[in-house]
């Protein structure tokens, strides 16, 4: 069965509602718009969600609180898997384009296998993060990728092809970036 890879932004954080900064930083936790956008977030997931799903999120705080707001908006009757991956974060030291490609390549790929059950994997991360993994899948210049709405979702199938790239459609006006 095909693996499907959901690539989730986090919601807007307090960096991003100043000036659209980019935080680098573990302590940068959502506005209430970020909350918003989370909730609708996991409400659209609610509808994609069944039981061979999984959460998976970076360990950042924004990460973090967007995983729980969209978990809160699942409904299911077993409990919700969610692992936590410091592979998925944006770092703030200087990485390659490939070597970044190459942590999170493995990254999915690692949880894809060490999760064999499962085949709807729904990752929240950063924009930089998703970015990468769907300039190499294209492969193509990352500038070319355009910038990573917060929620937006991108959908990629068995690490290899791109469904869907930053939808927001599932956002009002009033939570978009």
């Amino acid at each position: 069965m095909d693996k499907l890879i959901f690539l989730i932004r986090h919601g807007q954080s307090e960096a991003n509602a100043n000036n659209g900064a980019l935080s680098f930083g573990t302590i940068d936790p959502l506005t209430q718009k970020g909350q918003d956008q989370a909730s609708y977030t996991g409400k659209i997931i609610n509808s994609f969600w069944d039981q061979k799903s999984l959460l998976i999120s970076s360990t950042l705080q924004r990460a973090l609180q967007t995983t729980e707001i969209i978990k809160a908006n699942i409904n299911s009757n077993s409990t919700i898997k969610v692992i936590q991956s410091k592979n998925l974060i944006e770092k703030e030291e200087i990485e390659t384009f490939d070597a970044v490609c190459t942590r999170l390549i493995n990254c999915l790929k690692d949880i894809e296998c060490g999760n064999p059950d499962y085949n709807r994997f729904f990752v929240i991360t950063h924009g930089h993060v998703i970015q990468s993994v769907i300039s190499k899948i294209l492969e193509c210049d990352p500038k070319k990728i355009n910038t990573i709405s917060n929620c937006g979702i991108s959908v990629i199938e068995n690490l290899n092809k791109v469904l869907c790239f930053n939808n927001i459609l599932h956002l009002n006006k009033n939570l978009l970036d």
